[in-house]
């Protein structure tokens, strides 16, 4: 429910299907809760499902501190600028964040849909930070930030 972000578990429908293709060890992707569960090589992977998040987006004004996917805490530690948050896989149709990310392009072990799913920072002068791959395009925009991951405990319904 945390990694999802939804009010009730998965249907016992959608969990009867799980426990069947961990059971015959079946290589496949299921989409649950706001999850995608990739079962392959006896390993069971559990992401946020990038379609939940595609059009999420936060504003931090200077001195502003947010929760982007109820999952991080983000704070504008900036003075004087103004500061966009929103998804990875949403920021790269934009050529310049591409070409930032493909020439820094770290963490090759991570599944591609969990990159896609975290935040990125970006000012109107079209800088761009993205934390938890340290891939940053300038300096002072990456000083200016503070992230932190929500423990999903601290959410009330």
């Amino acid at each position: 429910i945390s990694v999802g972000n939804r009010k009730y578990p998965p249907r016992s429908s959608i969990l009867n299907k799980l426990t069947e293709i961990l059971v015959k060890n079946t290589v496949t992707t299921i989409s649950a809760g706001g999850c995608l569960i990739k079962v392959q090589n006896e390993i069971l992977l559990i992401l946020r499902e990038f379609n939940c998040i595609k059009n999420l987006s936060l504003i931090l004004n200077k001195g502003e501190e947010g929760v982007w996917d109820n999952k991080f805490v983000i704070s504008n530690l900036s003075k004087d600028s103004k500061m966009s948050v929103s998804a990875l896989g949403s920021e790269l149709k934009d050529s310049n964040l591409f070409k930032l990310y493909s020439s820094k392009k770290k963490s090759k072990h991570l599944d591609y849909n969990l990159k896609k799913t975290l935040p990125v920072i970006k000012t109107l002068e079209g800088y761009a930070y993205i934390p938890h791959l340290n891939i940053y395009n300038n300096l002072i925009l990456k000083n200016n930030v503070r992230v932190r991951s929500v423990d999903f405990c601290e959410f009330k319904d």
